[in-house]
């Protein structure tokens, strides 16, 4: 272990074993480039997980160590990600939840096509229930796993400028989607329309992330994609969006959006609390 600078310890005993079945952890990386060796806290992590083998749940943050303030300077310099080159496998997971920041240097997990292939046999696709990759839109891992992942419920990804393609086709492969959320949605909702509406019985929860421009200009979604969404999914019941109110209704009729969402919605009998318009916050 590093002698010269003040880092945590990360407890192998308690990660690596066996009752360990559900971990939230931040992971600290000193790089700023997701397809750059660095070193970092995934060598040990990954062990780790490769001794207990039992995780069904896995929500990981990647968090930037500049100061190299955590990462010990022994450690080997390697692609910032989970080490499957050892033969790490996690047969019983069912969730990942991946944050990577992207400011000061914080950077992206690198989803190459031989890295998917790898994750894609360190698993059982079929066990997936949630995927929660933030803002990330990780095409190569959508384009390996298309048609692998049938009972997913719940997806979080983000939208770029990019081929839209690997994403739609993903979610066409998933059965029956109950929970969606976009980043940037509209920098590639009208592109995964089609294949959003696939799952308007299944579909609970949407929620539409903002989406800037260059110069942080704002893109707004418009009224009509509201009214689609008011009538194409019935058991709706969280729509996250954001709302520039002074553009969409006037200040003398602030229910105007909830009204107009509401009504096609309450199809039953049965009186329900109203879906709130609110900003969703990226």
């Amino acid at each position: 272990m590093a002698k010269t600078i003040p880092h945590r310890q990360i407890d192998m005993k308690l990660l690596s074993s066996p009752l360990l079945v559900s971990l939230t952890y931040e992971v600290y990386m000193q790089g700023f480039a997701p397809e750059h060796p660095c070193r970092s806290e995934w060598p040990r992590l990954s062990q780790a997980l490769a001794t207990g083998g039992n995780v069904r749940s896995l929500r990981l943050q990647v968090l930037q160590d500049a100061h190299s303030l955590f990462t010990p300077d022994t450690e080997p310099a390697k692609i910032p990600r989970l080490d499957l080159t050892t033969g790490m496998r996690l047969p019983l997971l069912e969730e990942m939840t991946l944050q990577t920041l992207r400011y000061y240097g914080q950077t992206a997990y690198l989803w190459d096509l031989d890295y998917c292939r790898m994750f894609r046999d360190a698993i059982d696709c079929s066990r997936l229930r949630k995927l929660d990759f933030g803002g990330e839109h990780p095409e190569n891992f959508f384009t390996c796993f298309t048609g692998l992942c049938p009972k997913l419920k719940v997806l979080s990804f983000g939208m770029w400028e990019g081929d839209k393609t690997p994403a739609k086709r993903f979610i066409e492969s998933i059965d029956a989607l109950e929970h969606l959320d976009l980043s940037r949605a509209q920098a590639g909702i009208d592109d995964l329309w089609p294949a959003i509406e696939q799952h308007k019985d299944t579909l609970e929860t949407l929620i539409l992330g903002p989406t800037f421009e260059s110069y942080c200009q704002k893109v707004v979604m418009p009224f009509s994609r509201l009214k689609d969404i008011a009538r194409t999914f019935p058991r709706l019941k969280h729509l996250g969006w954001d709302a520039p109110c002074e553009r969409n209704v006037s200040h003398a009729h602030p229910d105007q959006i909830i009204v107009a969402l509401t009504v096609p919605l309450d199809r039953s009998a049965t009186p329900r609390r109203p879906i709130r318009d609110e900003s969703y916050e990226a």
